[in-house]
């Protein structure tokens, strides 16, 4: 059985917005905070369209870069469905350009790929669909 509070009490900081249809955004979530709902079950973790999944995509990169955090959606925890799903990552603050080499490499086939122009490439996020 899959404890439902711990995991709200994992994402509740993270949380954008109230709930709308039945799902919840959230953004900040850390590599540990992410890997924590992969141990408990609630993560949706195989690839969709054009991205690779978490496991193959978004937590190896998030190892080779500490700095990004994941953002998505949660599923109400009420519905039989209760999934976690990761849309993608970001970083706010300077980067690296190995960060921003692997970035872009990484994330080529994204849906969306922001990277602020400014000189120190402050705030990089990608999105699938």
């Amino acid at each position: 059985m899959q404890d439902v509070t711990l995991r709200e009490n994992i994402l509740s900081p993270h949380y954008r917005e109230q709930e709308i249809g039945g799902a919840r955004y959230f953004a900040g979530l850390s590599l540990n905070e992410l890997e924590k709902l992969i141990k408990l079950g609630f993560v949706e973790r195989g690839p969709w369209n054009s991205c690779d999944g978490v496991d193959d995509m978004f937590i190896p990169f998030m190892r080779r870069h500490p700095g990004f955090t994941a953002h998505g959606y949660a599923i109400a925890p009420q519905r039989k469905d209760c999934r976690i799903t990761v849309e993608g990552v970001e970083k706010e603050g300077a980067s690296t350009l190995t960060e921003l080499a692997d970035f872009a490499i990484t994330f080529k086939n994204a849906d969306e790929m922001n990277i602020d122009p400014d000189q120190d490439c402050s705030y990089l996020r990608c999105w699938y669909d």
